[in-house]
This record gives structure tokens, C-alpha cells and sequence, in this order.
């Protein structure tokens, strides 16, 4: 096999290992806040069939925002900008250097593939607008009410 064949396979598997770890340490933080939010629910249950006080952290739930305001302002908006932007411009280096190389070379002939990316920092630039403007029109309705 060839040299520049293993190493692109070691670095494959690197990176497949690192997203395997990534999800693995997420699957177990969402699993422990799961149990948390149950056993406070548990608890709260508990407090108001004893008909006694709430205990504490109770209030914590009741206050929490809605879910279009959390998901519009997480990070995950962000990052999707930011990586959207990445994709347009990366993109729109590769149709434009790949297009413009003569027709004897071979990577004349995959100028298309930056249109792939274009498209797709296009599609994550639009849902990172749409949210935030998701995000202003439900706070906008919250103080009007």
C-alpha cells in the first residue's frame, strides 16, 4: 500500500475515534442531566403530595426560557455561521481556482465540487438568519404580552 494511502487511513481513524469520544462524553453528560431533572422532578412530586414546600431548585424549572430562545441563542447558531461562512468562501475558492485552471489538467474537471460547498454554507448561513430572527420575534412577543 502506499505511503500517503496508510497515513490518510490513520488520519481517518483518528478523526472518527475523536468524534466516537465527543459523542460518547455528550451521550453520558445528557444522560446524568437526565437523571438529575428526574430525580428533581421525583422529589417535587413528592413535596406536593406531602403538601409541603418545593424543594430547592424547583424554582429553576419553572423559570426556564422557551425552547426557540435556547436553541437561537446557543452556540450551536453560532458555529453554524461561522462554519457557514468557512463553506461559502472555501467553496467559492475551489470552483473558482479549479475552474480556472486550464482543461489539460485533471482538477479542471471537478470545479463542480465547490459548488457542493457553496450550497452548503449557504444553507447553514440561512438557518442561522432564520433562527435569530425566530429568536427576536419570540421576545418581541413576550414583552408585548
Amino acid at each position: 500500500m502506499p505511503e500517503y494511502i496508510s497515513w490518510g487511513l490513520v488520519a481517518l481513524s483518528a478523526l472518527i475515534l475523536w468524534f466516537a469520544y465527543r459523542l460518547l462524553r455528550l451521550h453520558l453528560h445528557l444522560r446524568n442531566r437526565w437523571a438529575q431533572r428526574e430525580m428533581l422532578y421525583k422529589e417535587r412530586l413528592s413535596a406536593i403530595k406531602a403538601e409541603q414546600p418545593l424543594p430547592e431548585g424547583a424554582e429553576e424549572s419553572e423559570s426556564r426560557v422557551s425552547l426557540p430562545i435556547r436553541l437561537a441563542t446557543a452556540p450551536g447558531v453560532k458555529i453554524a455561521s461561522f462554519v457557514g461562512l468557512v463553506l461559502l468562501f472555501s467553496g467559492a475558492g475551489v470552483w473558482a481556482a479549479f475552474g480556472f485552471l486550464p482543461e489539460r489538467y485533471v482538477l479542471h474537471d471537478f470545479w463542480s465540487l465547490g459548488l457542493i460547498c457553496v450550497a452548503l454554507g449557504v444553507g447553514l448561513l440561512i438557518y442561522a438568519l432564520c433562527s435569530t430572527a425566530l429568536t427576536k420575534a419570540v421576545i418581541a412577543e413576550k414583552k408585548l404580552s
